[in-house]
Order: C-alpha cells, then sequence, then structure tokens
C-alpha cells in the first residue's frame, strides 16, 4: 500500500529559517531508547521566517469589574502594502495561533458571551467555520479589495 501524504499531531516547531530538511518515515517502537530506526525519506521540510507581527495589543470593551464583554484582538501582519498578496500566493493552508502569555487572567468566553467550558476543545481534524463564530464575533482587515482571509476551519 502506498500513502502519497500522513498525518501527525505532534507540532512541528523552529526557531529559525531552514530550507529542505529531510522528513522522514518510522513505524513500530524504538529499538532501544534513543534509537529509531527510519525507513525512508518521504519528502522536505522547509521553514521561513514569519512576517513581524507589528502592533499586536488586546484590549478591553467595557470597564465594568467582572462583565463578560468582548475583547478585541489588534495586530498588523507586515509592514508591506501589498500583505494580502501573500495570502494569495500561499500553499496549502496558513495557521494563526492565538497565546495568551497568562491566560489565568482572561476567562475566554464563546462570542455570544457564554461560558467556555475549560474542557471544551476541537481537533485539528474536526476544524470549522462553526467553530470560527462561536469564538469570534468579528473579523475585519483594512484590506478593502481582500479583506480579512476566510477561515477554513478553527479548533
Amino acid at each position: 500500500m502506498h500513502r502519497s501524504e500522513g498525518f501527525t499531531k505532534e507540532e512541528i516547531v523552529g526557531e529559525r529559517a531552514r530550507a529542505n530538511m529531510k522528513v522522514c518515515w518510522s513505524f513500530g517502537r524504538p529499538e532501544a531508547p534513543g534509537v529509531v530506526k527510519y525507513v525512508e525519506e518521504v519528502g522536505l521540510l522547509t521553514i521561513t521566517d514569519p512576517a513581524v507581527m507589528e502592533g499586536a495589543s488586546v484590549s478591553i470593551s467595557t470597564l465594568k469589574v467582572g462583565a463578560a464583554a468582548p475583547m478585541i484582538i489588534q495586530f498588523k501582519t507586515a509592514a508591506s502594502e501589498q500583505v494580502g498578496l501573500k495570502y494569495d500566493r500561499a500553499q496549502d493552508s496558513i495557521r494563526m495561533k492565538l497565546i495568551f502569555l497568562y491566560p489565568n487572567q482572561l476567562d475566554i468566553r464563546k462570542s455570544g458571551l457564554d461560558a467556555l467550558p475549560y474542557d471544551e476543545f476541537v481537533d485539528y481534524e474536526k476544524a470549522s467555520q462553526q467553530v470560527c463564530g462561536q469564538l469570534f464575533l468579528e473579523l475585519w482587515s483594512e484590506d478593502m479589495e481582500r479583506g480579512f482571509p476566510l477561515p477554513k476551519g478553527c479548533y
């Protein structure tokens, strides 16, 4: 049986840009601690430096203590005036990951302001635009021609 694609739930993280790194396939458990038998080179991986995200901020929309209200997440994707063109040239999909440095200081809720249970999550395989609608009340861009890129799904 021949497969032309594979999936992993492991996150691949790079610290700097590198091109044409070999991706190898293995199966089973390590033969010994730290010893894995690689069967085949299955492709190449290139990690590029992301565009600088300037002016990222999170703002509150109410001054009432303890009130549930939308928050505003704002960022600028790059300094170029033709930022939208980069989305047009993207191969496969682009992901945006929001990481809050102090998550215990936020009470993340759905866009309808219903509480979001801490044990409620959606795997990547089940990502959908419905989940985007539950998390984001509004997505917009100053790019009047292209607008904010349409998410394929959120998870």
